[in-house]
């Protein structure tokens, strides 16, 4: 008897780790974020190119990194808010891409959400993610990879604080 309860308690602990902590986007959905009313897809097409992410966004300021490991880097902040960083910027084998940002508009799945909106227009079938570091938070990836989270994060009154994409690589 002793052993069989032990072995509950272990299979109940392991259940508790296995349940998911994030909001599966299809690729159709994660190709069809915006990012504040921009697809993601069209600011990737602009390969953190200077010129082209000033005629969508308007003038920035940026600030790159040269040549080495990931071949260049290039972070573009905006009056609006929006911080949107570029990878393999000189890069003469890869695209540059997007390896990260911090917004205050985001549209996922058709729902557009801002800094200070209620989590509850995201929906009532919403994951929430159990693991932080204190922050309450939503995540969104795409198929469930690890690599590329989209985070909202909100506080106790269920207000949102903060939008984020991080590529982790």
């Amino acid at each position: 008897m002793k052993n069989i309860l032990i072995i509950l308690i272990l299979f109940l602990a392991n259940k508790g780790y296995s349940q998911a902590v994030a909001n599966e986007l299809t690729t159709e959905q994660f190709n069809n974020i915006k990012i504040e009313g921009i697809l993601k897809t069209t600011l990737e097409a602009t390969q953190g190119d200077i010129i082209q992410m000033e005629s969508v966004f308007g003038s920035s300021e940026f600030t790159e990194g040269p040549d080495g490991i990931g071949d260049g880097w290039r972070i573009f902040t905006f009056s609006n808010g929006l911080t949107i960083g570029f990878t393999d910027i000189y890069s003469q084998q890869y695209d540059a891409s997007i390896e990260g940002f911090d917004t205050n508009s985001i549209t996922i799945k058709e729902i557009t959400v801002n800094v200070g909106d209620n989590i509850s227009l995201l929906g009532s079938d919403i994951i929430f993610n159990p693991r932080t570091d204190g922050a309450e938070s939503i995540i969104f990836t795409h198929s469930f990879y690890d690599c590329c989270p989209i985070i909202i994060e909100f506080n106790h009154r269920n207000i949102i604080t903060k939008i984020a994409y991080y590529v982790w690589s």
